[in-house]
This record gives C-alpha cells, sequence and structure tokens, in this order.
C-alpha cells in the first residue's frame, strides 16, 4: 500500500507540476511520452511480480505428471487400434489352443508366465511401462507444508509457504521473490530507477527555469492550470521531489547493484545473508576467545606473578637439568 501510494504521489505530481512545463512543445511531447512508458512499465512489472505466485509446485507437478505417465503409458500399449487388433488375435489364439490343446489359455496381461506368441514381433512391449524411480537429489521435504519440495525451496513463513528457488521476502510488494518472478522483479528495479530519474531531472529543469525564464514560465502555468500558481511554491515543490526521487534512486541503485553483484556471483539474497550470518559467528566466537584468553592472562599476573614467571621457565628447561641432581642425591 505505501508502494502504491508513493507511486500515485510521483505519477500525479509529474502531469501537473512538471511534465506540462519542461519547455518547448517537442521537449513536452519526448518527456512526457518516455515518462508514460516507464509508468506504464512499472505499473505492469508491479502487477504481475504480486500475480505471480512464487511457491514450490513440485508435489503438483508430480501428481500431474504421475496421471500424464500413465496416459502415456496406455498411449504407449497401443491406440484403439492396436487393443482391437490384439483382442483380435488373442481370441484366435485362444480358439486354436481350445480346439487342438484342448487346454485354457493364459492371459498375458494378466499372469507373469512366458508364451510363445503366435507372431514373430511381440504386441505389447514392457519397456514401454517405466515405473518412477526414487526421489531425486535436488528433492527434499518441508515438515510444515508437509510435501516434498525442491532443495532450494525455502519456507517463508511471512506467506506460509514453500518458495522456489527463494531470495527474499518483498515487503514492498507483499510477496515472495523466487525462481518465477525474479527476472520481473529486476525489470521492476530498472523501470522505477528510470522513472524516478526522469522525474528527478524534470524536476530540475523546471527548478532553474523558475529563476531563469519567470515570464514563459508563468505564462504557461496560466495556461495550463487556468490560475495564477506562486513560482515560488512551485519551485519548492521541484525541491521536494528531487529530494524524494534522489533518496529513492541511491537506494534502488544500492538495491539493483546488489543484486546484479550476487548475480554474478550466482547467490541469492537468502545465501548472501545465511553467509554473512556464519562469518559474524566466526568472528564474534574469536573475539570471545580473545577475550577469554586476555582475561586468564590478567587473572594468572594479578594473583601470583612469581609463580607464573616459574612456571613458564620451568616448561622452557630440559629435563635432563634435573637428572644430574637426582643422582648425586642418591649418591649422598
Amino acid at each position: 500500500i505505501v508502494g502504491m501510494a508513493i507511486y500515485g504521489f510521483l505519477v500525479a505530481a509529474f502531469y501537473t507540476f512538471l511534465g506540462l512545463f519542461v519547455g518547448c512543445r517537442t521537449a513536452v511531447i519526448v518527456v512526457n511520452a518516455v515518462y508514460s512508458f516507464t509508468a506504464l512499465a512499472v505499473m505492469f512489472l508491479f502487477i504481475r511480480c504480486t500475480a505471480i505466485n512464487p511457491s514450490d509446485r513440485t508435489n503438483s507437478k508430480k501428481k500431474k505428471k504421475k496421471t500424464s505417465k500413465s496416459m502415456s503409458n496406455q498411449l504407449n500399449y497401443g491406440s484403439i487400434l492396436g487393443h482391437i487388433v490384439m483382442r483380435f488375435f488373442t481370441k484366435i489364439e485362444r480358439k486354436i489352443l481350445r480346439k487342438l490343446i484342448r487346454r485354457k489359455f493364459l492371459d498375458p496381461l494378466s499372469t507373469t508366465a512366458q508364451m510363445e506368441p503366435l507372431l514373430p514381433f511381440p504386441l505389447v512391449i514392457k519397456d514401454d511401462s517405466v515405473s518412477p524411480g526414487p526421489l531425486q537429489d535436488d528433492i527434499s521435504f518441508c515438515v510444515l507444508c508437509d510435501f516434498q519440495v525442491k532443495k532450494h525451496s525455502k519456507h517463508c513463513r511471512t506467506c506460509n509457504r514453500c518458495v522456489e528457488g527463494f531470495d527474499h521476502h518483498c515487503r514492498w510488494l507483499n510477496n515472495c521473490v523466487g525462481k518465477k518472478n525474479y527476472k520481473t522483479f529486476i525489470l521492476l528495479l530498472v523501470f522505477v530507477l528510470l522513472m524516478l530519474m526522469i522525474e528527478g531531472g524534470t524536476a530540475v529543469a523546471i527548478f532553474v527555469r523558475c529563476f531563469t525564464d519567470a515570464r514563459g514560465l508563468n505564462r504557461e502555468i496560466v495556461k495550463f492550470l487556468h490560475f495564477h500558481f506562486p513560482r515560488g511554491v512551485l519551485a519548492a515543490i521541484c525541491v521536494l521531489l528531487v529530494l524524494l526521487t534522489a533518496y529513492g534512486s541511491a537506494a534502488l541503485g544500492q538495491l539493483f547493484f546488489f543484486h546484479v553483484v550476487l548475480i554474478r556471483k550466482g547467490m541469492r539474497t537468502y545465501d548472501y545473508i545465511m553467509a554473512m550470518k556464519e562469518e559474524n559467528a566466526l568472528m564474534e566466537d574469536d573475539m570471545s576467545e580473545d577475550d577469554s584468553d586476555f582475561s586468564s592472562d590478567e587473572s594468572l599476573d594479578l594473583d601470583s606473578p612469581e609463580k607464573t614467571r616459574f612456571a613458564i621457565c620451568r616448561e622452557r628447561i630440559p629435563e635432563k637439568v634435573f637428572a644430574p641432581q637426582s643422582e648425586m642425591n642418591q649418591k649422598n
């Protein structure tokens, strides 16, 4: 909701105070056309990124695959014509066996006994029906969702679902960013940056024009707004829009380049956060070990400095030094 409100404010401010006062007619048409395209692209990508369901559908896909495999296996056994031909030959074979051999015919479809067929080629090939293999290496089980998911899927507690290729949960979108909508998310960042830069640059141009072309700007204000609007208020609005777009461009630009670095390294935001947590934990452990060693040294020095020096020196003295003394005591 906050993102939609800021987007609506920026679009309304541009078409009310900025887009009409750029200068010449050609500049007005070009700037408004480019800004309109970027604003519509941002709206479309925002709706698409929030509408895409990034959940892991491995379980439902497996069900669909099983049904499709069963249907394909039935078709591989033969189409309707194949079944008719097979039934025809089995009936002929059954009649021959009943009349000549006088024994019951064993149906090859309902028994495991191997029979010599009447034809030189089999009617049904058993290898066509492939049994499902074991679980693959990239499949895991989510205890919270209670079904099988892919290995790189993570369970989002905010959305209460497993997200395929989980990257992060975006509060601005009120949706998780995963494998299915990550490209849309990157395109959304690009077009939002373009929109902010266009609006910020236009606000700077209008602010400069408030002092360099005051008469022409006043005529355009009366022409388009149909009332006299103070130039000082327009300049203040331009300054506010410049600050807002500059802050937004800096934040989104940092986020965009952060994701570019992650893409080049083949990482996700979740992997980066977990790596940073592990690094911080290791640094804290090292600091705690250093502090414990330093505190133990201080306690030893403060309690009995002579004893510590003696202990250290005694460790450095070899055992051979004490050997002659013991021998001399025995002699005495």
